[in-house]
């Protein structure tokens, strides 16, 4: 592509991740653009291919920050140059989830520098869109397993409440899959998982299958569960909202973890 194009500076794709100890592999990777980084997202770094050129321009990786470096590094480079950046809807690179970017026990500084250059790059003001939400994931998680352990129960108590049977999960990370087992264990049906990366959709995880949200316009299920971490769920449940109504029962898995 770059033979093809001289005036190319950035070629990006998909990347798959693989979890080993779940036995799950995610497809991530879509055209993006300065909006995604304002909100703590960025191409995939092991699918993005940068001229040489650039680094002459912009300089190197910041080694200041400990994680974000080449977040930085690409927001630079979309910021001025983002004529000339192309994604490709294919596979470029494989990996096995892990180090620093995706421990817990570094979340913290990555939240804490990805702020810094948001605020730093687009204003303080930009910098809430960033914001996690105040219900922090780890300490959700940490009440998520008490329950478990000490109560030996899920976090189904709402859904029972409500008299749910069938579930669709929104999402296809790891989280996902923690509610998968979670409602299976619980003898909850899950019905299908709804994701809107294209790349996931006509998947199967667990032999089900994954579908776009718009498959709820035509299908049935007592509620929808958003498994995402971030704030961005009430994003989820606001576009679900608009393919489905008010009727149907949706709820965010930190409102599972509250009320169990």
């Amino acid at each position: 592509m770059f033979r093809d194009d001289n005036k190319l500076d950035i070629v990006y794709g998909n990347i798959v991740i693989t979890d080993e100890k779940c036995r799950h592999s995610h497809t991530f990777g879509r055209n993006m653009s300065l909006d995604d980084f304002k909100k703590g997202y960025m191409p995939p770094h092991p699918g993005t291919f940068v001229r040489r050129r650039l680094f002459e321009t912009y300089g190197l990786f910041d080694e200041g920050y400990k994680i974000c470096g080449d977040f930085e590094f690409m927001l630079k480079c979309f910021m001025d140059d983002s004529d000339k950046i192309k994604y490709i809807n294919r596979t470029i690179a494989v990996f096995r989830e892990g180090g620093k970017s995706s421990d817990y026990r570094y979340s913290k500084i990555r939240e804490a520098e990805m702020k810094q250059i948001i605020s730093k790059y687009f204003g303080e003001s930009t910098k809430e869109s960033f914001t996690e939400s105040s219900d922090n994931p780890n300490a959700l998680c940490r009440l998520w397993l008490e329950t478990l352990l000490l109560e030996e129960k899920g976090i189904t108590r709402l859904l029972k409440s409500s008299n749910v049977k069938d579930v669709a999960i929104f999402g296809t990370r790891k989280m996902a899959l923690y509610l998968y087992k979670d409602l299976q264990r619980e003898n909850f049906r899950i019905v299908r998982f709804l994701d809107n990366n294209i790349n996931m959709q006509n998947k199967k995880i667990y032999g089900i299958s994954v579908e776009s949200p718009e498959w709820l316009a035509k299908n049935h299920v007592d509620a929808v569960i958003v498994s995402i971490e971030s704030s961005h769920d009430e994003e989820v449940i606001k576009q679900l909202r608009e393919i489905t109504g008010d009727e149907l029962f949706i709820v965010s898995w930190k409102d599972l973890v509250k009320g169990a």
